[in-house]
């Protein structure tokens, strides 16, 4: 491949910067942000930079390494969930990446590792050869002995021709024969024949066990789904603390804003009720000095009379302009409340969604 391109899958947009800033010059990049994208790029690419924590993080590893037109091609496995016992156990499989790092990366160790790669092309995994089976071992049979002479002593005899024994012609008994009859001789015994001992049976074949590539190869498919589900929970116990810690922040917000606005409450009630103890003692006041004659007052009552009637026209104003902003800082104060309300009510639901779903399982 003439293009030295390199793919980072990837959901990190960090992780695509930090490679960008090592990849060599004339190095072009390609991102993907799950693992199904990155298995559709993976033909144009030089070299791979694969995040272990996503999903199908290990699960792509695997396929890629068993494809055998993908399998050359290097694949850098990063992880920052992971620990170094893990990786290790990894790249003892015959489906392993060619190196790996832990996040967070310096910029050298990147590099160096980027270039060797793109250099080499990676350090291929050894084939791993499945074990012969054992041939099963021929079950030797003893010769059986038919009595305790030896075998030479037995006479032989060949099993397809059958004896043929002749009566002679005896002569007619006579009554002292029938009288005393000699008991009958006894009949000759028939020749036994020798008993041939059986051929060697070979022992019926076990069942061995399965090669060594396909356990491998369910060890990977196991490890990768260990690896897929300790990186899920750890994004649980994350978002878990995370939602919490939200909880925690709104809840004090909200006490915060109840506290204000009664502080602000009490306040202008404070205000309000000083303003209309002077609108009432200007009124008062006012009364009086329109009660008096006209021809008693000099002109400076009368002065002062028109600047009580206007202190408490202006008092009047006021009160009326302070309870036209009290109402509006209680509507500003009862929205924020409201939706902080809302907002804490549906974190909580949600946080408790997946809480009660792990109590289930």
């Amino acid at each position: 491949m003439s293009a030295r391109n390199i793919l980072v899958i990837d959901s990190d947009l960090l992780t695509l910067d930090a490679v960008g800033d090592a990849a060599p010059d004339g190095a072009e990049l390609i991102r993907a942000d799950s693992g199904e994208a990155g298995m559709a790029l993976a033909a144009s690419a030089s070299v791979i930079v694969l995040n272990a924590d996503l999903a199908d993080g290990y699960s792509v590893c695997r396929k890629l390494k068993k494809d055998a037109s993908l399998k050359q091609i290097p694949v850098l496995l990063t992880s920052g969930t992971a620990t170094k016992a893990q990786f290790a156990d990894h790249s003892k499989l015959p489906t392993r990446a060619d190196a790996y790092l832990l996040k967070p990366f310096s910029d050298t160790d990147l590099r160096t590792v980027l270039a060797r790669l793109l250099n080499t092309g990676g350090a291929p995994a050894p084939a791993v050869e499945p074990a012969a089976p054992t041939p099963a071992e021929p079950v030797r049979v003893a010769p059986i002995e038919t009595d305790s002479h030896p075998p030479s002593a037995a006479p032989v005899f060949d099993l397809d021709i059958e004896e043929e024994i002749s009566s002679p012609d005896l002569p007619a008994p006579t009554p002292e024969q029938l009288a005393a009859p000699e008991p009958a001789p006894a009949p000759r015994p028939a020749p036994s024949a020798p008993v041939r001992a059986s051929a060697p049976q070979p022992e019926p074949a076990i069942p061995t066990e399965k090669p060594a590539s396909q356990v491998s190869d369910l060890t990977a498919d196991l490890l990768a789904e260990i690896e897929t589900l300790r990186a899920t929970n750890a994004k649980l116990t994350k978002t878990d603390s995370e939602l919490k810690r939200e909880i925690s922040n709104l809840t004090e917000r909200l006490r915060n804003s109840k506290l204000a606005a009664q502080r602000v409450e009490e306040a202008f009630g404070m205000e309000r009720s000083r303003l209309k103890g002077e609108v009432e003692r200007a009124k008062a006041a006012a009364e009086a000095a329109a009660n008096a004659a006209p021809s008693s007052m000099s002109a400076e009552d009368q002065a002062e009379l028109e600047q009580l009637r206007a202190e408490t026209k202006r008092l009047q104003m006021l009160n009326a302009d302070m309870q036209e902003s009290m109402e509006i800082i209680q509507e500003s104060l009862a929205v924020p409340m409201e939706i902080i309300t809302r907002h804490l009510e549906l974190e909580t639901s949600q946080a408790a969604a997946p809480m009660a779903l792990g109590s289930g399982d």
